[in-house]
């Protein structure tokens, strides 16, 4: 057989060599695409709001897009560097992107501020990592997530009808920024994944992610791209809605539909797609037409003016009410069932949409419950938390606790150091500050990460820091209890699980924003803690370490040695529940009982092992590993005198 090198190039084998930077550089035009695509959104929202875009509002809207599009865009091309390693690439892009921003912010701190150097090394290391794993969609979708948060910011900032100084009305100018803020963000997502979705296939390259690798393109079904203008029509709703108001006591009458009608249109419409592809055209069409129907009599109830007709009271306005809902559902019952929308033959097999909600199903209905637990603990609290009653200050709820929280962190941000003797505790002889560390510290670290990042205030960023973390640590708990429930029963179960802890009035009332108790920390670890004891002891096999056994206390210790070399699974997993505790331990004093809890469910375990004959030896080890880890890290604080 004759060799390449015999017979020369066959047709399309320098297309075929010369593939992969070709591929590389397309991998370019989808954060191009998205980035002047979020900024003509920016302009276009702000000239229709009445703002001046002059040359300064530009060259601020550009920095900011570039913070992301050029991390994007070098981050995309990792594989074009010449190393062999995954992880190399992804470092060496890590550090010259950290070198270029520190650079940048050194020669120009007033454009190029701490802010922009966090994007632009965030957008890079990431970018990199998910085109090393050709996750192109998602990186898109990345994208499109922090250029608008940035846009978001930087176009709710000048809200026309927010720049006032009045302290009367100070709430009101909050919310009307809050309002502006994910209005905008959530339209930039949105535009973003449209764009990605008209790219994706043709000049973008499909990504082997397993969220959207099996989405069709859109010559494959252009309904993909109709779903997604849709949805980002939603969204733009209350973003130019906000836009024409002319006052804040205007915006105060809520007669403008918010957020929250767009998102849950959006799931109206992400349900429709749904019962499109099963070929359930009747629901579908039910769907629409009450959703529309819903819309209407909303934008009516709010204060806005409908044709005469349908505004008037009594039996006339409720009788053409009626006359509306039966015949539009009338007319839609009577097109769909006839097929006019699509094909209602039953389908002989699973749907495609179905296949995808099978796989994807539990990371989203877990991460959606992480961000209704989030919003649930804070959407209520941040802004009556800003301005307190009587001083219009910062404001916390819980009792006396927070605000001796807050005076640990205060000390720990002034000195650099945990506030051990307090001489104001017990005046005028004070006393030891009884709080372990890590909490009041993990606060006092994300007060001074905000007021570097932010360039603002310390005095000023910890507030956020000690409002918003508890909530965080709360909104978090979804996952390790998601984890124990599906690892315990199953997948269903563990979307239940974590509906219920986000939920739970017990839970929430401890963790909302605001809130700056540690209950919120050490039940977070605590839950890390049994989901790792549980990974541990599904690692179990009860087999005999030794032919004999023996009263000897080193016999304990050969055991915990031989686990480790036969079953290091099983003690690793033990290692890190003793870590979770230790954590918790040194976030709170009353952590006694999680190791207690564990230790009863221990003692039971053993005396039926005895019973049926079984061999404990590797669950002692797994248990006295835990233990010991979860005595001797957390040791040190607790061996000081007084503590």
């Amino acid at each position: 057989m004759l060799s390449y090198w015999q017979i020369g190039p066959v047709d399309g084998m320098e297309k075929e060599k010369e593939a992969p930077q070709v591929v590389q550089f397309n991998n370019l035009v989808a954060p191009v695409t998205i980035t002047l695509s979020l900024l003509v959104l920016t302009i276009a929202a702000s000239s229709l709001e009445g703002r001046e875009v002059d040359g300064d509002f530009l060259s601020k809207a550009i920095i900011i897009s570039l913070s992301v599009l050029i991390p994007a865009c070098i981050g995309r091309n990792s594989r074009l560097i010449p190393l062999d390693s995954g992880a190399l690439r992804v470092g060496s892009i890590a550090l010259a992107i950290s070198l270029l921003g520190i650079v940048a912010n050194s020669a120009d701190p007033e454009n190029f501020n701490h802010l922009f150097l966090t994007t632009f090394v965030f957008v890079g290391f990431a970018s990199a990592i998910l085109n090393e794993s050709e996750y192109f969609e998602e990186s898109a979708n990345l994208l499109s997530v922090v250029l608008g948060a940035r846009l978001a910011a930087f176009y709710s900032g000048g809200l026309i009808i927010a720049q006032s100084d009045s302290l009367a009305v100070i709430d009101t100018v909050r919310e009307s920024i809050g309002a502006a803020f994910f209005s905008f963000w959530l339209s930039s997502i949105s535009l973003g994944f449209l764009v990605m979705v008209v790219l994706r296939g043709s000049i973008e390259n499909r990504g082997k992610g397993k969220l959207m690798s099996s989405l069709p393109t859109i010559r494959q079904s252009p309904e993909v791209g109709i779903y997604a203008s849709l949805v980002f029509a939603c969204f733009l709703i209350p973003l130019l809605w906000i836009g024409q108001i002319d006052s804040l006591q205007d915006f105060s009458q809520r007669n403008h539909i918010g957020v929250a009608w767009a998102l849950f249109s959006a799931l109206a419409i992400f349900t429709h797609a749904f019962f499109r592809a099963e070929g359930w055209h009747v629901l579908g069409a039910l769907l629409a037409v009450n959703w529309i129907l819903y819309t209407i009599g909303h934008i009516h109830e709010i204060g806005n003016e409908l044709p005469s007709l349908f505004a008037e009271d009594g039996f006339i306005g409720s009788f053409t009410w009626f006359f509306l809902w039966f015949w539009m559902n009338f007319f839609a019952l009577f097109f769909a069932s006839r097929g006019v929308f699509g094909d209602i033959a039953p389908r002989r097999e699973r749907g495609s949409f179905r296949v995808w909600w099978e796989d994807n199903s539990y990371a989203m209905m877990i991460s959606l419950a992480f961000l209704i637990a989030l919003v649930v603990r804070t959407a209520w609290n941040v802004i009556p938390a800003m301005n307190a009653n009587g001083t219009g200050l910062w404001d916390m709820t819980g009792g006396s606790d927070p605000w001796y929280m807050k005076r640990v962190v205060d000390y720990v941000i002034a000195e650099r150091s945990h506030l051990i003797f307090d001489h104001d505790r017990a005046y005028p002889t004070g006393g030891i500050n009884p709080r372990p560390p890590l909490f009041s510290w993990s606060l006092a670290l994300g007060g001074l990460s905000l007021s570097w990042i932010l360039e603002m205030p310390a005095d000023q960023a910890v507030w956020w820091s000690m409002a918003s973390l508890p909530a965080i640590y709360g909104a978090l708990i979804v996952i390790p209890i998601a984890g124990i429930a599906t690892r315990a029963h199953s997948k269903r179960a563990g979307i239940i699980a974590a509906w219920l802890i986000a939920l739970m009035p017990g839970h929430m009332s401890r963790s909302t924003f605001a809130m700056s108790d540690h209950d919120s920390f050490a039940m977070l670890f605590l839950a890390i803690a049994f989901y790792y004891w549980i990974r541990a002891i599904e690692k179990i096999d009860h087999n005999k370490l030794f032919k004999s056994t023996s009263t000897n206390p080193l016999y304990i210790i050969a055991g915990m040695r031989e686990t480790w070399k036969r079953n290091p699974s099983l003690m690793a997993n033990a290692s890190m529940s003793g870590i979770a505790f230790s954590i918790m331990a040194l976030g709170w004093k009353g952590f006694v009982y999680g190791p207690g809890i564990l230790f009863l469910a221990y003692s039971f375990q053993v005396a039926i092992n005895i019973f049926k004959g079984r061999d404990s030896i590797q669950f002692t080890s797994a248990a006295l590993q835990m233990m010991l880890v979860a005595i001797l890290v957390p040791a040190p604080f607790y061996a000081w005198p007084g503590m």
